[in-house]
């Protein structure tokens, strides 16, 4: 993750204060106001962070995030800290995908399969949720993926 946003990994396992957070990652400017706003609302309330943005990588390539992300207190700092998921959504990922990848694909579903039993198993609703739009999306993936590889097949 701080590879994707451009922080010191050490200050981002620290926890960065949004300001600092705010200067150091590249977040397109168009989105960058409300994905802090959302921010702010999500320290404050120790809540949910569900956004998706447009953001810079360190190679200087546009990519399109969604994030997903719970607030929680640090003990010891007494400081928010979140823990959550990335997902690239941008063109080239998703064409890397639809271009023939399959077998990773089924290793992803796989994983997130028994992700979704664990999570649900934990009252993890948002989680459980999360992880059932990405079967949906992975199987509707393998199946375009496997039906290019197979003309005859509908």
């Amino acid at each position: 993750m701080s590879k994707l946003f451009g922080v010191n990994p050490v200050s981002a396992r620290a926890g960065l204060h949004k300001t600092a957070f705010a200067a150091s990652v590249r977040i397109h400017s168009d989105d960058l106001d409300r994905v802090l706003t959302r921010l702010e609302h999500a320290i404050r309330t120790r809540g949910e962070f569900i956004e998706s943005y447009r953001l810079l990588d360190t190679s200087g390539t546009e990519r399109v995030i969604f994030g997903q992300a719970c607030g929680y207190v640090d003990e010891t700092t007494k400081r928010t800290l979140f823990a959550g998921t990335l997902i690239d959504l941008s063109p080239q990922q998703v064409a890397d995908v639809e271009n023939g990848f399959a077998e990773p694909l089924d290793e992803l579903a796989s994983v997130c399969m028994s992700a979704r039993e664990l999570a649900a198993k934990s009252g993890l609703k948002l989680t459980s949720h999360l992880l059932d739009m990405t079967l949906l999306d992975l199987g509707h993936r393998i199946a375009s993926a496997a039906k290019r590889k197979m003309p005859g097949w509908h």
